[in-house]
């Protein structure tokens, strides 16, 4: 277990009342926007502990996307009721 898998499992729900009180695609689109930005300080971070800092933002960032994909899971994906009996 690591600092992006305990993270991301802590703030999905948190992530997910967050959505439901500003909007989703508002979160998604700030989400998207702050990933970049922590994906560059991970990139050109200069210590082990910027980059700890930098996968545990986006951790908490990754979060946005689950909540995204669950609530908006592809139902077509999936199989129907029947198809598993």
């Amino acid at each position: 277990m690591d600092i992006y898998g305990l993270l991301i499992a802590g703030f999905l729900v948190t992530m997910g009342t967050m959505g439901d009180r500003i909007g989703r695609k508002k979160l998604l689109l700030i989400g998207g926007a702050v990933f970049g930005i922590a994906s560059e300080a991970a990139a050109l971070s200069t210590s082990p502990q910027m980059l700890i800092a930098s996968r545990a933002l986006l951790s908490v960032v990754s979060a946005l996307a689950g909540e995204h994909h669950s609530r908006h899971g592809h139902q077509e994906h999936r199989p129907s009721p029947e198809v598993l009996q």
